[in-house]
């Protein structure tokens, strides 16, 4: 496909994008929710919250413009686990604060640092446009030194708004547009790795479909991407 308008502002998702999460990493991750989980009285193996969680995520990518989805919600009612909110801010907690933790470099995806150089002397600004409950994304980007404006990251939880809706989109282009006057809707590239990201059209932005391991279009997806990449090096040549 060829793109509609030049490409001026390149707008990423953080988790499972410029984040990368290997079966490993997201293994200890887990390991942190399931340590709360059995301090609360509810052991669970990994095998069993493995297909609670891809259960919930296949939920997630069905219903990705019906709303707010709380993952952790989903796949807690998928174990027959009541799903308070005392109990899933503990999971997340534990989750995130290892998340933080974990400063390897092999946790940025392949290519990041090099495409952001390259948007950079291209004259591409970029921002992010991030689904989380917590700020954790912001606080990773800034540890790993991926340097993009503080102004031009919009995180879910810090705007009372999420990837649902339309509502999240308009506002990181309000505030390019306040930025850049001349900019376009449609010279905004969103580049993400699940069908929240997609929605992004419904604003007018030009959408990527980040898909590392080359998996087929998910069926459930109701709005297609424009374009599709397995490495963000591809990336570079379509801007």
């Amino acid at each position: 496909m060829v793109l509609k308008q030049p490409i001026t502002c390149v707008a990423f998702d953080i988790g499972g994008t410029l984040h990368r999460n290997t079966q490993k990493s997201k293994k200890l991750g887990w390991k942190m929710k399931l340590a709360v989980l059995e301090k609360h009285g509810y052991p669970v193996s990994f095998e069993t919250y493995k297909k609670a969680i891809d259960a919930a995520w296949q939920e997630r990518n069905a219903s990705a413009s019906k709303g707010r989805f709380e993952l952790d919600a989903c796949t807690l009612q998928k174990l027959g686990i009541p799903a308070s909110p005392v109990l899933i801010k503990e999971m997340l907690d534990a989750f995130y604060y290892w998340r933080l933790r974990d400063m390897s470099p092999s946790r940025i995806a392949p290519g990041v640092k090099s495409l952001l150089s390259f948007l950079e002397k291209k004259g591409i600004v970029t921002g992010i446009i991030s689904d989380s409950d917590v700020s954790w994304g912001r606080v990773w980007m800034k540890n790993h030194d991926l340097r993009i404006a503080e102004h031009r990251i919009i995180i879910s939880n810090e705007v009372k708004m999420d990837k649902h809706g339309v509502e999240i989109f308009e506002l990181f282009f309000s505030r390019m547009k306040k930025e850049f006057p001349l900019i376009k809707s449609s010279q905004i590239l969103m580049v993400g790795d699940n069908a929240r990201d997609m929605n992004a059209k419904k604003a007018g932005f030009q959408t990527c479909w980040y898909n590392p391991s080359k998996k087929s279009l998910p069926k459930e997806w109701k709005i297609k991407p424009d374009f599709e990449i397995a490495h963000f090096k591809e990336l570079k040549k379509l801007v």
